[in-house]
């Protein structure tokens, strides 16, 4: 049940943003089993994705995604939403960066 919920507040949160550090989301649709969020094109993939390729990131690459990253939180902030979120948010940033969030 948590994870509908999650899910759900993912796509109030989603559907109320417009900034360049977080993706867009586009339109929602679900099925029986599913539901199903259309995110504007990111190319380059996720940060996961290169971090699980390399391993590791370089200094300068993490000072880069740390910077877009405290630019979301920054924007979320001003609009009230990171009390909500800011959990969620802290563990997909430290879960992509293998540390333990406790």
């Amino acid at each position: 049940m948590k994870q509908i919920d999650h899910t759900l507040a993912e796509k109030r949160i989603l559907q109320a943003l417009s900034c360049p550090f977080i993706v867009k989301l586009l339109y929602t649709f679900k099925d029986n089993s599913y539901l199903y969020l259309g995110l504007e094109y990111a190319p380059g993939g996720e940060m996961f994705t290169h971090l699980r390729a390399t391993g590791r990131y370089v200094e300068d690459m993490t000072r880069f995604y740390a910077a877009q990253i405290v630019l979301a939180f920054e924007y979320l902030h001003h609009l009230g939403v990171v009390s909500f979120i800011e959990h969620f948010l802290l563990e997909i940033l430290f879960s992509s960066f293998n540390f333990f969030f406790i």
